[in-house]
């Protein structure tokens, strides 16, 4: 078999045919991906998230919601109100999220277990948002009155403008960036290709500013805090940032928690009343 001899990258491609090296790319930012292999890591963190995301595999046609549209009719106008508009809020972070990742990250991916962990994550969260299309169609006798009135809100409105800002104002000057060739590696000795390398890179740190989705989506944020609120979370739990180690603690108390609840047969039912 007579060896073919690979040809440096010339432009932003799908496909690189360029011998490279990912153990000495970087995270972004780097030469385009060839061959995705799984094999050897630069980051075998990635790898380990990307097999866990794929543990945590589920269906919402899994869970049964006929007690819950039950349970939503004898609710109080005020008390319907409140749940539909939080839902609308959800459904409209969770669809933000459920296309963000892959769209605005993923194509200056330079690590192939960084992009199957980013891959993976952007199907995680279609699932989550799938789950809420499974609760308003099974909960409201009709689904058009929730997500035919979602950019009729003023107010998520404004919260959307907040949270896609940010992927907004990258996704932009990252094509710039890549339509200016600043990633080729003669362009690297250029002060203004570095400076636009660094004004970028603060720009993808502000459009995701920490571990996770959250800590520019607030999705699980919210639900935390509601639900410490109404008694079902550890007091304090809810705000912990999630790269703090003290999150493992609350993780241990939850599950001792929950343990002890159940040998004292409590249930979330008893906890949450009408009282």
């Amino acid at each position: 078999m007579t060896a073919v001899q690979s040809k440096s990258v010339e432009s932003m491609t799908v496909f690189n045919t360029e011998e490279v090296d990912t153990k000495k790319q970087p995270m972004f930012f780097g030469k385009p991906l060839g061959i995705q292999r799984y094999d050897s890591y630069k980051y075998p963190q990635f790898e380990n998230l990307t097999k866990q995301q794929l543990g945590y595999f589920w269906r919402p046609e899994e869970v049964s919601l006929q007690k819950d549209r039950g349970d939503f009719q004898s609710l109080r106008p005020e008390q319907k109100h409140i749940f539909t508009s939080n839902l609308k809020y959800q459904t409209m972070l969770d669809s933000v999220q459920g296309r963000a990742p892959g769209m605005a990250f993923i194509p200056y991916c330079s690590l192939p277990e960084l992009e199957a962990c980013m891959e993976v994550w952007g199907f995680m969260e279609m699932i989550h948002s799938r789950s809420y299309t499974y609760i308003v169609k099974n909960v409201y006798s009709d689904p058009a009155d929730v997500f035919d009135t979602i950019l009729n809100d003023e107010r998520i409105l404004e919260r959307a403008a907040s949270v896609t800002g940010a992927y907004d104002e990258f996704i932009n000057q990252a094509q710039e960036w890549g339509q200016g060739n600043f990633w080729q590696p003669d362009a690297k000795g250029s002060p203004s290709a570095e400076w636009s390398l660094k004004d970028l890179k603060k720009v993808e740190l502000v459009a995701c500013p920490s571990s996770g989705a959250c800590g520019g989506q607030f999705t699980a944020n919210t639900m935390a805090c509601v639900s410490e609120a109404i008694g079902l979370a550890l007091p304090y739990s809810s705000g912990t940032p999630a790269p703090y180690e003290e999150r493992d603690k609350y993780a241990y108390l939850s599950g001792k928690t929950v343990m002890n609840l159940l040998a004292k047969k409590i249930r979330p039912r008893d906890i949450v009343t009408r009282k």
